[in-house]
């Protein structure tokens, strides 16, 4: 391999690297950003959910449920996505499987995009316009992160072809 392409290689598996890191402190980070309100006590969860809070209370532990099942596939799945990415980077995998789930997070991401068009739309006062642009820019970050991620393992690739490294 020539010093050129070994450069090339290293830059796109440090991205993969960190693209995977990245994931898994977003997936984190969604949790935490709802339990927030909740623990220091701002917001109740049938606030955050926008129910009823009688209906909340007959359905608590249902729902109670439903949360913990979505905050663990959320968390799971951005923690194995950004693992694989990383073994894929360190060279310890050659599959690029992690690839499906990271579209599928780009595209979920991509369609819920126009939901803070109606969050701004619905602001009667201008005081939670921070948390809405704050919330917009970190999930432009994830579909840039997963964007790279994606581009750089398909360049790896293709390296790692052109060089007789990879079946």
């Amino acid at each position: 391999m020539d010093e050129d392409t070994k450069a090339r290689m290293r830059r796109y598996n440090r991205n993969i690297e960190i693209s995977g890191l990245v994931v898994i402190v977003y997936g984190f980070w969604t949790v935490i950003k709802f339990l927030i309100p909740v623990i220091i006590g701002t917001s109740k969860v049938f606030q955050l959910l926008e129910m009823d809070p009688q209906e909340y209370e007959e359905d608590k532990w249902i729902i109670f449920l439903i949360l913990v099942g979505l905050f663990g596939v959320m968390i799971l799945s951005h923690y194995f996505l950004g693992r694989m990415a990383i073994s894929y980077a360190r060279g310890k995998r050659n599959k690029i499987g992690f690839l499906i789930l990271a579209v599928i997070i780009l595209v979920s991401t991509v369609t819920f995009l126009p939901e803070y068009l109606t969050e701004i739309q619905t602001l009667k006062t201008f005081e939670d316009w921070d948390n809405i642009i704050a919330e917009f820019m970190v999930d432009m970050t994830l579909i840039f992160v997963l964007c790279d991620m994606v581009i750089s393992t398909f360049r790896v690739r293709k390296l790692r072809k052109l060089e007789g490294c990879l079946s």
